[in-house]
């Protein structure tokens, strides 16, 4: 049998579950752990509003989301066994030196963006006030002439 609280008629929905736990779920952080925090520049927010009704009684919630590009690169074949030591940090070296170009050629402000050490490559959260076209139509293009360039330099 079902709990009473469930028995509101044959066709009633289960109850919304907790609205924080969802919030979570999603990936809704707390202020001190925005990327906004660690002094990039202000992010573009959208928020949706939801009702959510449970045992009578309805609440409102608020979410908030910011729409961001990641940009992941990856070396390829970093691992392999004719690379020393050496040679990776020579290839982990280009691969920052390519991104601080190519972004900067791009207009896309590396200092605004957070940025992670993947070992064989890094994983960049752009903040949401940058134009999206920057990433389709110039840094592609940046990116490959910076590793070109790298190329023949090693």
């Amino acid at each position: 049998m079902t709990p009473d609280r469930y028995r509101q008629g044959a066709n009633s929905a289960r109850p919304a579950r907790n609205p924080d736990k969802r919030a979570r779920r999603a990936g809704l952080r707390e202020p001190s752990h925005d990327v906004r925090s660690r002094g990039a520049r202000p992010a573009i927010h959208r928020s949706a509003e939801f009702e959510t009704s449970v045992a009578g009684r309805t609440d409102k919630i608020t979410l908030t989301t910011a729409h961001r590009t990641i940009v992941a690169v990856d070396i390829a074949g970093f691992g392999d066994r004719s690379r020393n030591n050496m040679n990776q940090v020579r290839v982990r070296h280009g691969m920052y030196t390519a991104m601080h170009d190519a972004f900067a050629t791009a207009g896309v402000p590396w200092a605004a963006c957070y940025s992670e050490d993947r070992g064989d490559g890094i994983l960049a959260l752009v903040p949401a006030d940058v134009p999206k076209v920057l990433f389709v139509d110039y840094l592609p293009d940046a990116l490959a002439r910076s590793l070109a360039r790298h190329n023949r330099a090693h």
